[in-house]
This record gives structure tokens, C-alpha cells and sequence, in this order.
């Protein structure tokens, strides 16, 4: 069975920014970490920092733009428009690119461009 990892990352960021975690388990290797997010060294890790960021920020809107890869690395690059929550809340807009390396069919290490 071939795996589409360009529509894997997209369901990945569709569904966890929607507060959905169940696909972690298939999607990522156990040895998974971020080589650019701190702390980021295990899917539970990836789990707790996406709860964090959806704490901090309501997605207004999100455009993926474009995803790329094949089946050792893929990519997603995305549009996104944030608002912070509680006491004064504020817009942002941003240009998202993140990268991931793939090995036994899941994905092992990120890395991420800081928003742009």
C-alpha cells in the first residue's frame, strides 16, 4: 500500500488545529522530534504544544497554499490568520512552512520556518 504523505500532512494540520489528536498514533514514529521547536521531542510533546498554541489562539482562517514531498520528505505550506484570546485580542497573520522526514511510513523529525 502506498502511503500520500502530501495528504497526510494536510490531514494532519486539519484535523489537529481542529482539536482532533487521534491520527498522532498512526502519523508519527515513536522517535519523532522537532529539530526547531524546543521541547518538541515526542508526539505527545507535538500533542501538548498544538493544545497550547490553540489555548493562546482562535484560527480565524487557514489556507494551505501548497503541499510538496514524496515519500522520505513532505512538506505544507499554509496562510493562516490568528487571533489571540482573552483581554486584548489582536490579528495576526502569517506565513507557516513546515517539514517533515519520513521513515517506516510515519513521520520522525520536523522542521519548521519561524512565521513569517
Amino acid at each position: 500500500m502506498t502511503i500520500d504523505f502530501r495528504e497526510r500532512v494536510r490531514r494532519l494540520y486539519d484535523e489537529t488545529l481542529a482539536g482532533d489528536f487521534s491520527c498522532v498514533p498512526e502519523f508519527f514514529h515513536a522517535k519523532y522530534r522537532s529539530l526547531t521547536e524546543s521541547g518538541e521531542d515526542s508526539p505527545k510533546a507535538f500533542v501538548e504544544g498544538t493544545k497550547s498554541l490553540l489555548g493562546m489562539y482562535e484560527i480565524v482562517d487557514r489556507t494551505v497554499l501548497f503541499t510538496l514531498g514524496d515519500e522520505e520528505h513532505v512538506g505544507i505550506v499554509q496562510q493562516v490568520k490568528l487571533r489571540t484570546r482573552g483581554g486584548q485580542s489582536r490579528l495576526e497573520e502569517s506565513l507557516r512552512a513546515d517539514f517533515y522526514r519520513v521513515e517506516d511510513g510515519k513521520f520522525i523529525e520536523h522542521w519548521g520556518i519561524p512565521p513569517l
